[in-house]
């Protein structure tokens, strides 16, 4: 009987994890997932870095967050959109939380902007903001087992909006990018927690 590699193994393993995902019973996501966790955590941290030195504005860090948030998101759905031959999961769960903020998103918007026409501050509309995204986020990922990392996000964004009235005005940037660390660490573990447990290992 032929000697089996590290290799062989490995390919094995990999054969293992495309039938969980063709049969539907794969998480929906991979390794590029937590890849673009740790993404969103070193924009934070760069954004903490500048924060705490005063080199970088509420508004200017939001907004280069946001855009790396939304980079990573497309990058992922094209990724899917490409292979959903092979990740129906994916793709379904995809479609899935693309309608839940088709409902979500419009009432959430709709709310921050009557409360900006109504001359509320800036940090105030932060803090609402991330408060009820974070509310959101914790019922949507109690749902199902594979969005459990949506607590990843959901529980710093409480916290920050519970924390930011009572915050010096200076100091919001900072506890924004804080968040976004978090936030990135903690979905990154989570979806590489979950993928471990899923893959069954081999033994030689």
């Amino acid at each position: 009987m032929p000697k089996r590699t590290a290799t062989d193994f490995n390919r094995v393993q990999h054969d293992l994890v495309v039938m969980q995902h063709a049969l539907g019973v794969g998480y929906p996501y991979d390794r590029m997932t937590i890849v673009g966790w740790l993404g969103v955590a070193t924009v934070s941290a760069l954004g903490a870095m500048a924060a705490a030195t005063s080199s970088v504005t509420l508004r200017n860090y939001t907004l280069a967050f946001g855009l790396a948030l939304v980079t990573t998101v497309l990058v992922g759905v094209f990724r899917v959109r490409r292979m959903r031959a092979i990740t129906p999961v994916a793709w379904r769960e995809i479609k899935s939380v693309s309608v839940a903020k088709l409902i979500a998103g419009p009432p959430l918007l709709a709310f921050v902007v009557w409360q900006f026409l109504q001359g509320a501050s800036g940090p105030y509309l932060v803090s609402t903001t991330a408060f009820w995204v974070g509310i959101i986020t914790m019922i949507y990922a109690t749902t199902q087992p594979w969005r459990k990392a949506g607590l990843g996000v959901a529980l710093p964004l409480l916290f920050l909006g519970g924390i930011i009235p009572v915050m010096a005005p200076h100091r919001i940037a900072l506890a924004v990018a804080c968040a976004g660390v978090v936030a990135g660490l903690s979905c990154a573990a989570i979806v590489a927690i979950q993928m471990r447990s899923l893959a069954t290992p081999i033994k030689r």
